[in-house]
Order: C-alpha cells, then structure tokens, then sequence
C-alpha cells in the first residue's frame, strides 16, 4: 500500500512551524534515522549557473514572485516549483528552529542528520548563496514597487490637474 502511495507515504505537507510567512513546510509521515536519504531535490532545469539563460528564467520568476523555489544543483538552477517528491516544501531552519537534515549542492540529495520522528518538520539550512540571491530579490521587489508606486502617483496627480485645469477653462 504504501509503495502506491509513494512519497506521501514518506510524507506529508502542512503550514510550516517556523513562522507565518514560511507558508508550507514538509512534515515528516516516519520516523527517519540519521543519515538516511529523505529525497533529491527535483524540479525543472532552469539553466547552469551564470547564463544567460538561466538569469532570464530567474528573473521571470522574481518579478512573478515565484523563485523561493529554486535550488542550485550540481552547476544547474532547479526550478522545484514542479518537482512531485515535496522537496521543494522544506524549509530553513530559522527562529529557533534546528535543521534536521543536509542537502548537497553537487548531487541534490537530501539526508537527514539526526533522528526525525513521525510528524517532525523536514528542515535545512540554505547555501549563503541562495539567501543572496533571496536578498537581491527583495531588493529588485521593493524598487520595483516604488517605482510603480511613484509612477501611478504621479500619473494620479497630473491627471487631477489637468481635470481642474479643464473645469477653470469651462
């Protein structure tokens, strides 16, 4: 039975422990020992790190706010938005939360590095590199945003204007 369940007889997806912006996190449905295979980092391949290819692919993606995903694996960004094995749900372990588990940038497997009981959440700590890239991100986001903003602002204020102007005339 479990073989047809497959993943989700591994385990089990639902609001993460590690704070309310974290959104989903991957709960553990057994109990996994240390050094155990929990799952490889799966999803769509983005491109390899550096081209121009795969900045584009990231970029569309921040702007579309959907890169919280992306995972590099062995030189190539995985977009594991698409990825089936829940992978893609687990989360750092942030605010007092302990990582439980290691994943490798060269093969994108990820093994537990203690015990994980039955309804533990799955958690990870993230390369430097991908909180870079998070930050940088936000950065983009904010100015962005303040530049729309400051754009519809003014689009608001000259159309006020030129509203007033129209009614002097009359």
């Amino acid at each position: 039975e479990n073989e047809e369940l497959g993943w989700q007889a591994r385990f089990y997806i639902r609001a993460s422990g590690c704070g309310t912006d974290t959104g989903e996190g991957l709960y553990a449905a057994r109990t996994y020992q240390p050094g155990e295979n929990l799952a490889v980092y799966t999803g769509k391949d983005i491109g390899e790190k550096h081209s121009k290819e795969s900045e584009k692919a990231r970029q569309r993606l921040t702007d579309m706010r959907e890169a919280d995903h992306i995972m590099l694996v062995n030189g190539r960004y995985i977009d594991g938005r698409v990825a089936v094995n829940g992978a893609q749900k687990i989360n750092a372990g942030l605010h007092g939360k302990v990582n439980n588990a290691k994943f490798s940038a060269g093969t994108g497997n990820i093994r537990a590095t203690k015990t994980i009981r039955a309804g533990t959440e799955i958690l990870m700590a993230y390369s430097k590199s991908y909180w870079d890239e998070h930050k940088r991100a936000e950065r983009i986001l904010e100015s962005q945003e303040g530049k729309a903003g400051g754009f519809i602002a003014y689009t608001a204020h000259m159309q006020r204007r030129t509203n007033n102007l129209g009614n002097e005339n009359k």
